[in-house]
């Protein structure tokens, strides 16, 4: 068996992983970590597009099995982050279930790295992409890379509200509101990383607006309700000003 063919392997195994690992996961054994979620956790609703995610990484994982494939030698490439990326998400599951909220902010990080490394070398070949690839792997990994460039700084805040730090009062609202400027920041830096990609602003709107709903769902959080919208129109002045420069 070729090192090719052991790659491919690691990514359709890790890919069946990462979408069987929600099924085994509970909060039976500690304290609901949901209870530490600070106020601008983004909406229930939001959280389906890992099933969009998780079932892309599956499809992408047969398909790269398939001989004679155009781009073989950036899937190779990949392969060994994909991997990573995948088995992160399960082990992010597992530390959470398991109340380490702490670890889960570090993988998330980890995850985002990886996604982000992987993006890179995707779009470096964008025009030689085919439409399976389009699908399967530039849209995969888009939406992958956008849903932690927001959501590792929700789960900053989830380890500070589990470790004793309120999300109420004007403190709650100033370290979210610092929290939510990041989360910004961070996009609007990738953004350009990755040259306006469609699919990454997708993900970042869905993570803004999620916020923004949910935040409503919660009393007296008008000002990051405010600092929420504002954030998403920001990073959409960033997303047309580009686009406008590239075009």
């Amino acid at each position: 068996m070729t090192k090719e063919t052991i790659l491919k392997i690691f990514v359709l195994v890790s890919a069946i992983i990462q979408i069987i690992s929600p099924a085994f996961s509970s909060f039976q054994n500690g304290t609901d970590p949901e209870n530490s979620d600070p106020l601008f956790t983004p909406a229930n609703y939001t959280f389906g597009i890992w099933g969009v995610i998780t079932f892309l990484a599956v499809c992408y994982a047969v398909y790269q099995l398939l001989p004679n494939r155009k781009n073989e030698a950036l899937h190779q490439r990949v392969a060994i982050k994909l991997t990573s990326l995948y088995l992160l998400f399960a082990f992010w599951l597992l530390a959470y279930t398991k109340d380490w909220i702490v670890v889960t902010v570090f993988v998330f990080l980890a995850m985002l790295i990886f996604a982000y490394l992987s993006f890179l070398q995707i779009i470096k070949q964008k025009y030689e992409l085919t439409l399976y690839d389009k699908i399967l792997l530039e849209a995969q990994i888009g939406l992958y890379l956008g849903w932690p460039t927001i959501a590792v700084f929700a789960n900053t805040g989830a380890a500070l509200k589990f470790y004793g730090l309120s999300d109420l009062g004007t403190n709650g609202i100033i370290w979210q509101t610092i929290l939510l400027i990041a989360a910004l920041s961070n996009a609007i830096f990738i953004l350009y990383k990755v040259k306006a990609n469609y699919f990454f602003v997708a993900t970042i709107i869905w993570a803004f607006v999620g916020i923004y709903f949910g935040l409503r769902g919660e009393v007296d959080t008008i000002f990051l309700q405010i600092v929420a919208l504002a954030a998403l129109s920001i990073f959409l002045i960033f997303f047309t000003k580009l686009k406008m420069k590239v075009t």
